[in-house]
């Protein structure tokens, strides 16, 4: 097959043989790109060619010796065990990723500016010398330590899923996109990564993180280690955010506004407010130990997970809850009623999203916060002869009914001249209701 494709492209002379001139005159790009190719030997003629593409054959093996005017590389997904690439000291793009390899030595390709060597078995690799190094993704192989201390060029590092226990990238300003998550890193200076808009260092061992000069971030995904606390007032560009199972107690959004994604649960927050965070579409937050939850104002909200909290109130009343695709607050054992936008609604599509205790209202208020007692007053004795009188005051709320023995007065006060029981219905700023009632007895003269 590689001799067909050569045939078809490089036979200038169309003598059904590539001559050795024809070879060697070749300055192009030769693309063998998933075509079950097992061995491409007659590679070395090509000593001019510039770009070789073999991705996903069935190589084992590659001879690029002679292939010195090499700037393109791309031989992934392929069973090669080793690979010299010292002669081609011209190359600024290479990729040997999915590949067998348990070393790869680039000290001579000083060129290059894009490398791609993940998912192998490397233990170890040095790229000192790869100053010019831009994208560099050495992800899921078995690296114990990294130094790019000397490619202050970097701008995309992906060394993710290794064994690195400590990542210097203090000089690495010009990184733009940094992930190091699934390693044993025990702590992480990014203060003078001014340029990132994306970490990612979730499942690794850090106490802290200070994210503060890191302004231009968009997404921070620092979930799965131990932090008791994060810092995110700074960085207003942010609208993903996944610090979900540390120990956070305490989490301020407010000038986050920007945020849709938010993935907080297994934590240890107490409180939520989520009032200025209008973008947000995407929320879990169980697994704290929140007793209050009011999205009212994230009008955009689609995904709500706040299930295994210790909720007392939730307010989903957004005026969006038909565009909700997920819903849930199960195991909220206190939670007695979920204020929505319509109880028909979500009673229909909701119920089995809640506990058995919990239903559904478009006015919770009067639950949550009840009116307080109400009592009335009187400014003298309740049992008096005929001809006298009592004045009964109800106190101070928003409106008030007493009832026919008082005249369905609305004052705060009445006058009771006659036997009976008076009774009133009051109203607080809430529209909550209340009631009271006092017995009067007149005696005859």
């Amino acid at each position: 097959e590689f001799r067909r494709v050569l045939f078809r492209s490089i036979n200038t002379n169309h003598d059904g043989e590539i001559q050795v001139c024809e070879a060697a005159a070749f300055t192009g790009e030769i693309n063998v790109h998933s075509l079950g190719i097992s061995d491409l030997t007659g590679i070395e003629a090509f000593t001019s060619l510039t770009t070789l593409i073999c991705t996903d054959n069935s190589l084992s093996s590659l001879n690029l010796s002679q292939n010195t005017a090499l700037t393109y590389l791309n031989c992934a997904h392929n069973s090669i065990g080793s690979l010299d690439v010292s002669h081609n000291t011209t190359l600024t793009y290479f990729e040997c990723d999915q590949n067998l390899l348990h070393s790869i030595d680039i000290s001579h390709n000083t060129a290059l500016t894009y490398f791609e060597c993940d998912r192998n078995s490397i233990s170890s690799i040095d790229v000192s010398h790869n100053t010019a190094l831009i994208d560099f993704y050495c992800y899921q192989n078995s690296l114990g330590s990294l130094d790019v201390n000397q490619n202050t060029a970097l701008r995309d590092l992906r060394c993710y899923i290794n064994s690195i226990s400590g990542l210097n990238v203090t000089n690495n300003t010009a990184l733009t996109y940094l992930d190091c998550h699934a390693n044993p890193i025990g702590s992480l200076d990014v203060t003078h990564n001014t340029a990132l808009t994306a970490l990612l260092c979730s499942g690794n061992l850090l106490s802290t993180l200070d994210v503060s000069h890191n302004t231009s971030l968009i997404a921070l995904r620092c979930f799965q280690n131990s932090l008791n606390s994060l810092d995110v007032s700074n960085n207003t560009a942010l609208t993903s955010l996944l610090c979900f199972q540390n120990s956070i107690s305490s989490l301020d959004l407010s000038h986050n506004i920007a945020l849709s994604q938010l993935e907080c649960y297994t934590n240890s927050l107490s409180s939520l407010d989520l009032s200025h965070n209008t973008a947000l579409t995407f929320l879990q937050c169980g697994g704290n130990s929140l007793s209050s939850l009011d999205v009212s104002h994230n009008t955009a909200l689609t995904v709500l997970n706040c299930q295994q909290d210790q909720l007392t109130r939730l307010n989903v009343a957004d005026g969006n809850n038909t565009h909700f695709t997920v819903f849930n607050a199960t195991d909220n054992p206190n939670l007695t009623c979920i204020q929505v936008d319509n109880s028909t609604y979500s009673n229909t599509h909701w119920s089995n999203d809640i506990n058995n205790t919990a239903s559904f209202n478009t006015n919770c208020t009067c639950i949550w916060t009840p009116p307080a007692s109400v009592i009335i007053a009187a400014n003298g004795t309740t049992t008096f002869c005929q001809g006298g009188s009592v004045g009964l005051d109800a106190g101070t709320w928003t409106s008030y009914l007493w009832n026919a023995i008082a005249g369905n007065s609305t004052s705060e006060s009445i006058n009771a001249t006659a036997s009976g029981t008076y009774a009133v219905t009051v109203t607080n700023g809430n529209g909550c209701i209340g009631t009271a009632s006092q017995v009067v007895t007149v005696n005859p003269n």
